[in-house]
């Protein structure tokens, strides 16, 4: 790896990268609000499916990002007892996405 003989430490960098996107996007959400988040994650989700072709990457991300709302809109209204904000909902399952999708991205890519 050419990070690694130009004496980069690697290891460190991915560990603060990763620290950075974490903050970032927690900050990102915390101004906007936690359906926002949709818009962060569907198209990451979506680029898993058709690669980097914008003209099928856009009309997917829509459909990710509304499935994804219909699904944790679901989730609130029928399957928790006292109904749970949708935002809420969101941020519960677009997390744990979210950060796979930076782990394996960061994992993946060749510092």
């Amino acid at each position: 790896m050419v990070a690694t003989g130009l004496g980069v430490p690697v290891r460190r960098c991915h560990s603060v990268l990763l620290l950075i996107g974490v903050v970032l996007t927690a900050g990102a959400v915390s101004v906007v609000g936690a359906l926002s988040f949709l818009g962060l994650v569907a198209p990451h989700l979506a680029r898993l499916a058709t690669g980097s072709d914008a003209r099928r990457l856009f009309p997917l991300s829509t459909l990710v990002g509304s499935a994804l709302l219909l699904g944790a809109d679901v989730v609130a209204r029928v399957v928790t007892t006292p109904a749970v904000p949708v935002g809420t909902v969101v941020a519960v399952i677009g997390a744990p996405m979210l950060a796979w999708l930076l782990t394996r991205r960061l994992t993946s890519a060749q510092l």
